[in-house]
C-alpha cells in the first residue's frame, strides 16, 4: 500500500579487515537470521556478487547474537543491523563490508493491507496515509522538536535518536510514486519483491505461487490529495 522509510544504512554486513570485497565471502561463515531482513539483505548482496548457498556457510541465528558471535571468532562475517555496525566497527577488527546505503531501496519499512480492505476502508486507509505526510512535513519544518519529542517516546536522548535516524530515509508521496511506478514502467519495488519471492520460494519459506503483480497495490497513492 505504501512504504514508510528506506533504510540508509542501518543494514548491513561486517567482516573481518581481511574481506575486502563481498565476492571475498566465499568460503566463509556468515551470520544472518533465517525469514528475517539481515537474511534476505546477505542473500541480496550474494545474487549480486554471484555467489550461491554452496559458495559460503550461512549460519542461522538470532540477530541479537550475530555481534557476539563475530567478537567471538565463531563468524567471519555477519548480516547486523545498527547499533551493532557501529559497535563492531569502532571495536577496531571489523570492517562494514557493505550497507543499505549502498543497494538504495532494497531494505524498506512498508504499510500492508488487506485487498478487502483497501476496497471497503479506503477512506480509514487514506487518513493514515495523510497523517503520515502530515508528521513528515512537521519534522521537515520543526526537526529539533519532533526529534526530541520521538527520542522521549523510545527512550533515548536527542543526540542518540539525531545519530540514530541518520541511517533511514523517510519516504513522502513523490517518493513512494517514484518507487511504484506505473503500469506501463513499473517501480523498483517490483524488482526487489520479485526477488524476496525468489528467496523465499527457494529456503521453503513460502509453497504457494505469488508473483509482485498480486502483491502491489499503489492506488490509493494516487488518490492522496
Amino acid at each position: 500500500m505504501g512504504f514508510l522509510d528506506l533504510a540508509n544504512g542501518g543494514d548491513g554486513i561486517v567482516s573481518s579487515k581481511t574481506i575486502v570485497s563481498p565476492s571475498d565471502l566465499k568460503g566463509k561463515k556468515v551470520g544472518a537470521t533465517k525469514g528475517f531482513t539481515n537474511y534476505f539483505f546477505l542473500k541480496y548482496v550474494m545474487n549480486q556478487n554471484g555467489l550461491t548457498d554452496s559458495d559460503l556457510t550461512i549460519v542461522d541465528m538470532p540477530d541479537d547474537l550475530i555481534a557476539s558471535a563475530l567478537l567471538a571468532g565463531e563468524l567471519d562475517a555477519g548480516a547486523v543491523m545498527e547499533p551493532a555496525i557501529s559497535q563492531l566497527v569502532a571495536q577496531g577488527d571489523f570492517k562494514l563490508l557493505v550497507s543499505s546505503k549502498d543497494t538504495p531501496g532494497v531494505v524498506t519499512d512498508i504499510v500492508l493491507a488487506r485487498t478487502a480492505s483497501i476496497r471497503e476502508k479506503e477512506a480509514g486507509l487514506l487518513g493514515v496515509m495523510r497523517a503520515w505526510l502530515d508528521a513528515l512535513a512537521y519534522w521537515d519544518q520543526h526537526r529539533q522538536e519532533a526529534n526530541s519529542m520521538m527520542a522521549k517516546e523510545y527512550g533515548m536522548t536527542l543526540e542518540e535518536f539525531e545519530q540514530a535516524i541518520e541511517s533511514v530515509r523517510w519516504l513522502g508521496k513523490q517518493d513512494n510514486l517514484d518507487y511504484f511506478g506505473t503500469e506501463s514502467a513499473k517501480g523498483q519495488i517490483y524488482n526487489i519483491s520479485q526477488q524476496v519471492i525468489d528467496v523465499a520460494k527457494t529456503e521453503g519459506m513460502i509453497t504457494n505461487q505469488v508473483s509482485p503483480s498480486t502483491l502491489i497495490d499503489g492506488t490509493l497513492l494516487t488518490k492522496l490529495q
